[in-house]
């Protein structure tokens, strides 16, 4: 009995494992960027240095109150609003 004949069927699924491990190395491997790195901001291992409530120009707000021995004027200035927290 004559050997038979190798089917396409087995150079297609050999070339389709080829790529998809190809493919699975790829995705495993990490990208590599030539781009640099930009810090932006202070870095947060240090206390901060500027606050909005006496540092940068905010505001805030005056609260009219009754005036009283410790706000005799009538006007409480509050630094922050509860959503600036």
């Amino acid at each position: 009995m004559a050997p038979r004949p190798k089917s396409t069927g087995s150079h297609v699924r050999r070339a389709i494992c080829g790529l998809a491990g190809a493919l699975a190395v790829a995705l495993a491997l990490p990208a590599a960027s030539p781009a640099a790195l930009l810090t932006v901001g202070s870095p947060l291992s240090v206390p901060a240095t500027l606050n909005t409530a006496e540092d940068l120009a905010y505001p805030g707000t005056y609260t009219a109150v009754p005036p009283t021995p410790e706000y005799p004027t009538g006007r409480v200035h509050t630094f922050h609003f509860g959503s600036d927290a």
